[in-house]
């Protein structure tokens, strides 16, 4: 088995950062007869979309609750469960914090993930996602989820 190193993964032209004001995939809306209001998912997928940084279910929930004051933590975290599945929100899991998905990818993640300031930058290594899936196929195992969290300090608080 060949050797990598992620050191030269993370040069450029392999690494994309995310651009601060990226298009994210809007959510198919199920046609709802008498209703104009949106779904829980979408106003969830809002919330996600306009936090400047990773934000905890429970932060939404507060967000959620000042147009419906009587949702249950059950309500977010079955939105936030169909977003993941639908590979519209990461879930960070260094943060226990969910962040929208700047590519529309598959089941392949990578942050870069600020210890101080809390921020979570999503990059795309397709190199990388390349190489996990080829190891994996030489174990006859099958990916259903990559999630890569590089902990460190970014450039603003270092």
């Amino acid at each position: 088995m060949g050797r990598f190193s992620l050191g030269a993964l993370l040069q450029k032209p392999y690494i994309d950062r995310m651009p601060r004001n990226a298009p994210s995939t809007p959510l198919k809306k199920k046609k709802t007869i008498g209703s104009s209001s949106s779904s829980p998912r979408d106003e969830v997928m809002e919330i996600v979309k306009s936090s400047q940084k990773p934000i905890g279910a429970y932060t939404i929930l507060e967000k959620f609750k000042k147009k419906h004051p009587n949702a249950a933590p059950l309500t977010i975290y079955r939105a936030l469960e169909y977003l993941q599945k639908n590979h519209l929100v990461h879930r960070i899991e260094k943060l226990n914090a969910y962040v929208a998905c700047c590519y529309g990818h598959g089941c392949a993640a990578q942050f870069l993930v600020c210890s101080t300031c809390g921020t979570a930058t999503e990059i795309e290594m397709q190199a990388f996602d390349n190489q996990i899936g080829k190891v994996a196929r030489q174990y006859g195992f099958k990916v259903e989820q990559s999630i890569l969290e590089l902990v460190g300090t970014c450039s603003t608080c270092a």
